[in-house]
Order: structure tokens, then sequence, then C-alpha cells
């Protein structure tokens, strides 16, 4: 009765075999009809029973890990801010509770701070190209002052160990419009200026070229009456001699 189809069968081992819901009944039932089912049975008890019990004992051991993990993230996060902010509290030049640029790479330098850094996972090397595009404000000219708090936060999402979260790409959006901005208007700039450059240019070679234009037409004007005469006057002259020299016309006719 409790295995007469495949459905009943799967319920009974579910409920019975898995969870325990009066075994003892089903145990009774299987060995009055045979023993070797009633061990068979036993044996299925004893695999679900484990099974089910290292699934639990998984969930709980994953829960212990990450409430351990956040626990210690917690502390190292604490123990840095504490270091940190003695540190930077030291090193303010102003005693205006921020951080600029000269004051980051005065922090760089520190060797407390840079122990501090290590210990959190930032890489101290690397957080050295990151000056520029840490304080650097949103019109892009000047490099802007940090909150110990905002420099904190920042500092610790540039850990190896995060991943890249929504906020990171929103960012990294703003920033390339940001650039994108910044490229249109000074390539605007640029354009306006080459085309007063070329403006003026073209004004001044246009007046040159045409003096020049000019100069050339009257020199070859001059240089064609003045060959004629040239020619003339010697041929006239050779024959009002009564003789015409050659030589004297072909020299002529070479300087002209």
């Amino acid at each position: 009765q409790h295995f007469s189809g495949v459905v009943p069968s799967m319920f009974t081992l579910f409920v019975r075999g898995a969870l325990l819901d009066e075994v003892s009944a089903l145990f009774d039932d299987i060995l009055a009809e045979s023993l070797l089912v009633g061990v068979l049975l036993v044996l299925f008890i004893l695999a679900a029973s484990i099974t089910v019990m290292n699934m639990l004992v998984g969930v709980l051991c994953q829960v212990v890990i990450n409430v351990a993990e956040v626990e210690k993230e917690v502390l190292t996060v604490g123990k840095f801010e504490s270091k940190l902010r003695a540190v930077a509290k030291r090193l303010d030049e102003n005693q205006d509770g921020t951080i600029s640029k000269q004051e980051f790479g005065n922090l760089l330098g520190d060797d407390e701070a840079c122990k501090a850094l290590q210990q959190v996972g930032v890489d101290v090397v690397g957080l050295i190209d990151y000056v520029d595009i840490l304080f650097e404000a949103e019109d892009g000219e000047l490099h802007q002052t940090l909150s110990l708090a905002d420099f904190i936060e920042v500092v610790l999402d540039l850990r190896g160990s995060c991943s890249a979260t929504v906020k990171d790409v929103v960012d990294l959006r703003k920033y390339t419009r940001n650039m994108l901005k910044r490229i249109t208007v000074e390539t605007d700039s640029c354009n306006t200026r080459l085309a007063h450059i070329e403006e003026s240019l073209s004004k001044s070679l246009g007046i040159d070229g045409l003096d020049r234009r000019k100069g050339r037409k009257s020199t070859g004007s001059q240089g064609s009456l003045t060959a004629p005469k040239l020619r003339r006057s010697s041929t006239v002259a050779s024959f009002q001699g009564g003789v015409v020299d050659h030589e004297d016309v072909k020299r002529d006719c070479e300087k002209a």
C-alpha cells in the first residue's frame, strides 16, 4: 500500500524516510512483507539523514564564515580609520580637517600610513597614479580637497578585494562625460583660434600676393618693351652703318 506506484513511493520515501514522519509504522509494515526491503529502508534512512545533516551543517558553516568575515572587515576598517585619522591630523598643515593633494603626498610618505594602507589591502604604489583623479574637481581644472571621511571611503574602494559595483560604473560614466565636455570645449577654442589665424594669414597673404602679381606684370611689360627697343636700335644702327653685324644683334638679343 505504501509503494503502489511511482508517485506514492516517492512520497513515502520523502516524508517517512527523509523527514522521518511515522517511520516506525512504515518499518513495521515493510518487515511484515520482507526483511530485505526493511534493511534497504534502513540504509535509505541513514543516507537521507546524513545528507540532510551535511546540508544543514554546510549552510551553518557558510553563515558563520560570512559573519566572521564581516566582523573582521569591521575591525580592520575601524583600526585603519583610527590610524589614518591620527596620521592625517598630525600632517594637516592648515588644520582644516580636510586633505589636499599636497597633504596626500605627505601622507604617502609616512611609514605608519603606508603600513595601515597595506593592512587593508590598498596598493600604495598604485595609489600614487590615482592622485590626480582623486583630487580632480568636476570642472577638471582645480584640485579639490576631501574631507577625512570621504577620503577614507575613496581609499577603501580602491582595495584589490573590492569588486566593481553599479556606483563605480556610474562614476566612470560621469567622469568620461566630464572629460568629453572638457575636450569639446578645448577643441572649439582651438578651432576658433585657428580660424582667426587663418583669416589673418589669408588677408596678409592676399595683399602681398596682389603686390607681387603687380610687380611681375610691370616687370614683364617693361622687359617686353625694352627687348624690341634694343633689337630695333641695334638693327637700325647696323643698317645706318651700312654693315649688319650679326654678332652685335645676337648679343643684344641675349641681353634683352
